[in-house]
């Protein structure tokens, strides 16, 4: 199986357990006179069968990763979406600015311009971009 492939297998079984995690929850109990409508040891079964098959696919696709001297553009790929997503979090507010309740106003500087930060927002998504296109050439061809 290649990775891609198992990447959506990992998705699908994400899924299954998450509806078993409902399953548990609403099965648990019932009010006395009625019967259960699952058995609760079955559902917990079915749930370490899936979370066990999800741990050996994620195992393998990591090793794949690792030997395929991938794993440290997945790191780099993480940190580069948390630092696009605190740069689009930066206020670039600048000048003077009304303040609530009509308390006059306040004024402002920045560091950044709307610019600078637009220009950090796109070299950022690009680097991103690039290091998706490579890892997604990997997983389209490596085997697990």
């Amino acid at each position: 199986m290649k990775i891609a492939k198992a990447l959506k297998k990992v998705t699908k079984l994400k899924g299954e357990i998450s509806e078993l995690n409902s399953r548990l929850q609403s099965s648990s109990t019932t009010l006395k006179d009625n019967e259960f409508e699952e058995k609760y040891n079955d559902l917990i079964d079915e749930m370490d069968a899936k979370k066990e098959e999800l741990v050996d696919l994620k195992n393998k696709i990591m090793v794949a990763n690792v030997n395929g001297g991938k794993y440290k553009q997945i790191l780099t790929l993480g940190e580069l979406k948390d630092y696009l997503s605190t740069v689009k979090n930066i206020s670039v507010t600048n000048g003077v600015q009304a303040r609530s309740y009509g308390e006059g106003t306040l004024e402002y500087k920045s560091q950044l311009t709307l610019a600078d930060k637009r220009t950090q927002v796109k070299s950022l998504e690009e680097r991103i971009e690039a290091i998706v296109d490579e890892l997604d050439e990997f997983n389209a061809t490596t085997e697990i």
